[in-house]
Order: C-alpha cells, then structure tokens, then sequence
C-alpha cells in the first residue's frame, strides 16, 4: 500500500494543508515555512539562520510563536493511501 505524509501549519490566517511523498520532503517544506517566515528579531534570542540546523530552526520558530501566545503549530503524520 502506498503512504504519504500530510503536513498541517496553523497560524493566524488559518491551516495550511500540503501532501508530500516522503518525510524528507515534508520536512523540507516545514523548514521552508519557518525559514520564509523567520523575522530578524529572533536572531537575537535564537541565533540567525546560518547558524541554525534545520531542526533547530523549525524548534525555534515555533516556539518563539508560542512564546509570544500567538500560537502557530503544524502536524506531521503518516498515512495510506486507499484506492477507492
């Protein structure tokens, strides 16, 4: 049976909703995201994004989010695909 990942963003604008082949790939649209959204002001407290792995990034932009109460989070998740 064939798998895919499903990656849901939620922020302020509501979720975002994207279908990938592989982790890999989901993951690199995850890092994406945080790495277009990033604002230079987390530099200070998190160190820049040249710095930064991408897991490090990912970790740090969302929880800047969370810091700040203005929740944003995403959902990873692996699931079959059924033909119907």
């Amino acid at each position: 049976m064939d798998r895919v990942w499903i990656l849901i963003i939620d922020n302020n604008h509501g979720p975002d909703v994207s279908v990938h082949v592989s982790h890999e790939c989901a993951m690199q649209s995850l890092y994406k995201y945080c790495y277009d959204e990033w604002d230079d002001g987390l530099d200070e407290q998190y160190g820049t994004l040249k710095e930064l792995s991408r897991g490090e990034t990912i970790d740090a932009y969302f929880d800047a989010w969370n810091v700040s109460l203005n929740w944003e989070w995403y959902l990873l998740g692996e699931r079959d695909i059924k033909n119907i």
